[in-house]
């Protein structure tokens, strides 16, 4: 390589001045001067075109700006092996061979011959690339040992250690295996000759970054975060305090703050156990019971802390003597086998199969794409969920329903409904319950109802139906449309509505569960609707009339 390359720029010797020596800010002069006790002639290897190199520029930098600026005398043709230009500058054109068809004289930008055919890197045949081979893959050989017919992951024989070790910088064995590997530090305690795992040594924090004040101090701050209520300054002020006294627990410090009258709590919660986590008190100690947490108040404001909160007072001291912070454990857990103490890299057991997420299209529903990348026409987002088209919506659909998108019932196909399902099995044909006929269904019957085929779906008993029955509504045979729990109806239902487009437990009119509703809807789930409706209706009518019963009463 030419000694342009090892020549520092011009500005560098302006660069590598003294404090006292370097320019002003804006000096252009100072930028612009050439190195010291070196003349500017051309016969020189910093001539006077390396005036202006910017001195934060590498010597590649450098070197481009002189090649930018004509000088290439020290710089060899890769064409025809002479020096004083370049490739693309070299007046010997005949030397130069085509990558295209080996001939000389031109380039393969300028070669008049068609592309070569490549050659597959797996077969070396032309006509295809590797992707499409339909050769089998040619055997390579094992890195670790270098025979065929395995890898290296699969490698029957002991791992060979190829290259320096880390640690003393020798050949032939690993970092792991070094005679001056020094003792290993426990993540836990900072103790020397073991690890973290196993270690029940007591927790060591860094403390640097807390500040460092006077207990009272301290106290004083936990006080005043107390009064105006701010929980970061009080969790800020109690790290403080718990650096300045460090033989302070839990306990010494909520039976204080209950002297002073604080107005926030120390709370020990219920916690479970987790493998990576910790909880950790204030002289660090693993492995506590309860948690600790801040609270405004000694009694639990919401609904999910009742079962975890302590009975009373005396209990949250005994469960603060065991009670810590949640802290990361520092003992690596396997990714593979859910163990501790090893990573996935170094874990034994089989790989197991991660389920990877699949990116399913809004606008058509496929799975491969977004929507953004979606080849089909963009559907309207107010559109009708059957057609696509604006100014109606599903219920009013004129098109037939679209079978495309629905997910049979009974065979978990897609592209039918569950009554034309073609897998299900025969079923006896249906019959009126009313008169036995087969030629229709109940509700369609023109005979006059029976009493005696009548079954009553409240209390069980023939002669008349559900809406006529004189015995109290019995909840537990209602079932709700909406979650399928029995005991309610959908207007009881403590589940959000999803859908809200009819009155079948909030159900798309056009998805496959409503459609198979409707059409096996019987008389007898006919009746219980119309009982259930008139049995709402006649209770909000009672409510009205002693509202106003309540008003007349009021105003008289």
């Amino acid at each position: 390589m030419s000694s342009v390359w090892d020549a520092p720029a011009s500005g560098d010797a302006e660069w590598d001045k003294q404090d006292g020596d370097s320019p002003e800010t804006g000096d252009a002069e100072a930028w612009t001067s050439t190195s010291p006790g070196k003349d500017n002639d051309d016969n020189n290897e910093t001539n006077g075109n390396d005036e202006n190199v910017d001195p934060h520029a590498s010597e590649y930098e450098a070197h481009d700006t002189a090649r930018d600026h004509g000088d290439n005398q020290d710089f060899t043709c890769r064409n025809c092996g002479e020096t004083g230009h370049f490739a693309r500058q070299c007046p010997n054109a005949e030397v130069q061979k085509c990558f295209n068809c080996d001939e000389p004289g031109h380039s393969k930008a300028d070669c008049p011959n068609p592309p070569k055919p490549r050659a597959c890197f797996s077969c070396g045949e032309e006509g295809h690339s590797k992707a499409d081979c339909p050769n089998p893959a040619k055997p390579r050989a094992c890195f670790n040992c270098g025979e065929e017919g395995h890898n290296k992951a699969d490698c029957p024989k002991p791992r060979v250690f190829k290259g320096a070790c880390r640690i003393c910088a020798q050949e032939g064995h690993p970092a792991s295996a070094c005679p001056e590997k020094p003792a290993d530090i426990c993540n836990n305690c900072g103790g020397e000759g073991h690890l973290a795992q196993g270690c029940t040594e007591k927790r060591k924090f860094d403390l640097d970054h807390i500040a460092d004040k006077l207990p009272d101090e301290a106290w004083a701050m936990m006080k005043q975060a107390s009064d105006e209520k701010d929980m970061d300054d009080f969790r800020e002020a109690i790290q403080i305090y718990t650096k300045a006294v460090p033989q302070t627990t839990y306990v010494d410090i909520e039976k204080k703050m209950r002297e002073e009258e604080f107005k926030i709590f120390l709370i020990a919660l219920e916690k479970e156990r987790e493998d990576v986590i910790s909880l950790i008190d204030l002289q660090g100690q693993l492995d506590c019971e309860f948690v600790v947490g801040y609270y405004f108040s000694d009694k639990p404001m919401r609904a999910n802390l009742e079962e975890r909160w302590p009975r009373d007072a005396e209990d949250n001291l005994e469960r603060l003597a065991n009670a810590g912070l949640p802290y990361d454990r520092k003992v690596m857990k396997c990714r593979n086998c859910g163990e501790m103490g090893h990573g996935s890299r170094a874990c034994k057991e089989e790989r197991a199969e991660v389920e990877r997420l699949q990116v399913k299209c809004g606008n058509c529903g496929a799975v491969g794409h977004r929507v953004r990348d979606c080849p089909e026409e963009r559907r309207s987002q107010n559109g009708c969920r059957n057609c696509g088209e604006e100014g109606h919506e599903a219920r009013d659909c004129t098109e037939p329903r679209s079978t495309g998108d629905v997910e049979c019932r009974r065979c978990n196909e897609v592209g039918h409904f569950a009554k034309d399902c073609p897998n299900q099995t025969e079923r006896a044909p249906r019959t009126c319950r009313n008169c036995g006929s087969e030629d229709h269904i109940a509700r369609d019957c023109d005979q006059p109802p029976n009493p005696d085929a009548m079954i009553c779906r409240n209390c069980d008993q023939t002669g008349h139906m559900a809406r006529d029955c004189p015995e109290p509504k019995n909840w537990s045979k209602i079932k709700c449309n909406r979650c399928g729990e029995m005991g309610h109806t959908v207007k009881r239902c403590p589940q959000p509505e999803e859908g809200g487009f009819d009155e079948v437990g909030g159900e798309d009119p056009f998805s496959s569960q409503a459609d198979d509703v409707q059409a096996d809807n019987s008389q007898e789930d006919v009746d219980a609707d119309q009982a259930e409706k008139n049995q709402d209706d006649a209770d909000q009518d009672d409510e009205v009339e002693k509202v106003r019963q309540r008003l007349d009463d009021q105003f008289w």
